[in-house]
């Protein structure tokens, strides 16, 4: 390629960076000076945008394949789970919220979400709680808990169901009964905080021996349930709860329980732990 022209082959060399003002005839000579040029240019701007684009690739190829180099990637996936097990709520089961594990963790990036998806321990608790809604509601709420559960691949659950004192919605509760008694099986430990109506429904709905490996229940400030039940009849008593027949049932936490401890159903003899307190509760996680 040849060199542009300089400005002293041109011939307006002595006016440039003057305020000259050139003849029409020597307008044509300048359209017809600059028109060597203007191709040139045009001729660069492709060179140097076919550079950027190979500039471009090659970037692309090497971060691409750095990315094989992060130490990271040679963690075994055993160490990120005791990692992640460590990020796990202490204090309660797990919640369905975003910004605590496990959730928090899928959102880091597609490796940490692929790991900690694949390891059942991060799923095998969850807080759930009853809510007012639909039945459309109910559906997609049973939905998400049964997808979250599915994760634990069979391990053994914690769980713990809650609902605020006044909560009455016998066909939003069964539906999302309904769903949690396919995972009955594997339930481990369960904590009831809820009002009289979800205890109904898990009563009628979930038979105890389905419960095959429910060793421990916890009740907790469940005293308006007990009231609740001898102002409205029909609803289940918290003696009557089927739930207490479980089996392998062998531990009691009762919390500020409203009820009489002894007229529980239960196989006495089983009953290894005993544990009655009537503390102030903190907040319920979200």
């Amino acid at each position: 390629m040849s060199n542009p022209p300089a400005f002293d082959t041109s011939p307006f060399e002595l006016w440039i960076g003057t305020n000259y003002s050139p003849t029409d005839r020597e307008l044509a000579q300048l359209k017809a000076f600059l028109d060597k040029p203007y191709r040139q240019l045009a001729s660069l701007d492709a060179d140097l945008l076919s550079l950027l684009q190979k500039r471009d690739e090659l970037n692309s190829t090497i971060h691409a394949h750095e990315a094989f180099l992060n130490p990271f990637r040679r963690i075994p996936n055993e160490v990120f789970l005791e990692i992640f097990k460590l990020s796990m709520p202490r204090n309660h089961n797990a919640t369905m919220s975003l910004g605590q594990a496990p959730l928090v963790l899928i959102q880091v990036c597609r490796s940490w979400r692929d790991i900690a998806m694949s390891l059942p321990q991060l799923w095998s608790s969850l807080h759930i709680p009853f809510l007012d809604g639909s039945p459309e509601f109910a559906r997609f709420h049973a939905a998400r808990v049964t997808g979250w559960l599915a994760r634990a691949k069979g391990r053994t659950l914690a769980l713990s169901l809650w609902s605020d004192p006044s909560y009455n919605s016998p066909e939003s509760t069964k539906i999302l009964v309904e769903a949690l008694a396919v995972y009955a099986p594997s339930v481990k430990s369960i904590t009831m905080e809820t009002s009289a109506t979800v205890l109904d429904v898990l009563s009628t709905t979930i038979p105890p021996t389905t419960f095959t490996l429910l060793e421990a229940i916890i009740l907790k400030r469940v005293g308006s349930v007990h009231d609740a039940s001898r102002r409205r009849p029909g609803l289940i008593k918290i003696h009557d709860l089927d739930i207490w027949k479980a089996p392998k049932l062998n531990t009691i936490e009762w919390i500020s329980v409203g009820a009489n401890l002894h007229s529980l159903p239960v196989q006495w003899d089983q009953i290894k732990e005993i544990s009655i307190s009537n503390r102030a509760l903190g907040q319920v996680p979200d």
